[in-house]
C-alpha cells in the first residue's frame, strides 16, 4: 500500500523544498506537484475566492485526483506518494487518499521574502514593487486564510523557519513513530 503524505504551506513555505527532501530521503517515492497541474476551473482571482468563502469545490480537482488515482493504481505504485499540496484535508475527494498531512508553519514575511526572491529574480524592481503592493493590498489575506484553515486541518505543525534537511528529519521521525504505534 502507498503511504500518501500532504506538504502543505503557504506560497513561500517551503512545500517544494520539503518535498525534494523527501524524495531523497524516502526509497521507492515519487511526488506530485500543484503548482505543475493544470487545473482549467481555478479561480483566477485567489483573494476574490478566498473572501467569498473559499471553496474548494470551485478549483475542479479532477487533473491532480488522476494523477494521484494513476499513482495509487500503477503496478509498480511508489510506496510513498508525496503531495506538494496547498490544503492538506480541506478538499474532500484529496483528502481521501491522505495518509499524513504535514504544514510548513512558516512566518508570512519569510515566506513572501522567498517568494520574490524565487519568483522575481529576473524581474525589474516595478515588478517586484507591484508584486509586494499586491501582497499588501490584496492576497496578504489569502496568506492568513490559509494559516486559519489548513494549518488546524494538518497532522503534523512544523516549523517552517528550520534548516529543510532538519524538516526532512523531522518528518521521517513522525513517519516512523505513527508506523511504530500502528504495529
Amino acid at each position: 500500500m502507498t503511504i500518501v503524505i500532504s506538504i502543505a504551506a503557504v506560497s513561500g513555505g517551503g512545500k517544494t523544498t520539503l518535498t525534494n527532501g523527501l524524495l531523497q530521503s524516502l526509497s521507492d517515492s515519487a511526488a506530485l506537484y500543484f503548482d505543475k497541474i493544470d487545473f482549467q476551473k481555478a479561480p483566477e482571482d485567489l483573494t476574490a475566492w478566498i473572501d467569498a468563502g473559499g471553496d474548494l469545490n470551485e478549483w475542479g480537482m479532477e487533473p491532480l485526483i488522476k494523477k494521484i488515482e494513476k499513482a495509487l493504481n500503477q503496478a509498480d505504485a511508489p510506496a510513498y506518494l508525496i503531495l506538494d499540496y496547498p490544503f492538506s484535508y480541506l478538499q474532500e475527494e484529496v483528502a481521501q487518499t491522505i495518509h499524513h498531512s504535514f504544514y510548513l508553519d512558516t512566518p508570512l514575511d519569510i515566506a513572501m521574502a522567498r517568494r520574490v526572491l524565487r519568483d522575481q529574480e529576473y524581474r525589474d524592481i516595478g515588478s517586484v514593487m507591484k508584486e509586494l503592493q499586491h501582497y499588501l493590498r490584496d492576497s496578504r489575506r489569502a496568506y492568513l486564510h490559509m494559516e486559519q484553515t489548513v494549518k488546524l486541518n494538518a497532522d503534523y505543525v512544523l516549523d517552517g523557519t528550520k534548516n529543510p534537511d532538519d524538516l526532512v528529519a523531522e518528518v521521517m521521525t513522525c513517519l516512523k513513530n505513527k508506523s511504530q504505534s500502528q504495529s
